[in-house]
């Protein structure tokens, strides 16, 4: 059986409140090109959300496809993140932000994704 590959809406971290929580009160890992805010919760279920500063993305475009990529690479990887979750027993609110100076390739964003999952549950 296939697993699972949709990004459906519920996935998607859109609530203000949730996302200033997360800003002010959750924590941080860095990686070369990569910042995540995580916060953990007790309800099941991980929302993600994404960001391309347009201090070094000064078209919307390159923002719009960094995100794009990001967005792509958790959702093919998605279940990695849900398993790790699952041996928790708790849920999560995750930010994303790519802080490279590059347009990236898929392939790099994607291997910057495993290293942000190794460094939260490590």
């Amino acid at each position: 059986m296939q697993p699972d590959l949709r990004f459906p809406r519920q996935a998607r971290l859109k609530s203000r409140k949730a996302i200033d929580a997360l800003f002010q009160s959750g924590k941080r890992v860095h990686t070369e090109d990569f910042r995540a805010f995580y916060l953990f919760r007790p309800s099941p279920g991980i929302q993600i959300g994404v960001g391309a500063p347009s201090r070094n993305f000064k078209k919307a475009v390159d923002r719009n496809r960094v995100k794009r990529l990001i967005r792509e690479a958790y959702r093919l990887d998605q279940q990695r993140w849900k398993d790790r979750l699952q041996e928790k027993q708790q849920g999560m609110d995750l930010f994303i932000l790519y802080t490279g100076k590059e347009l990236p390739d898929f392939s790099s964003v994607q291997k910057g994704m495993i290293k942000l999952i190794d460094k939260i549950f490590s």
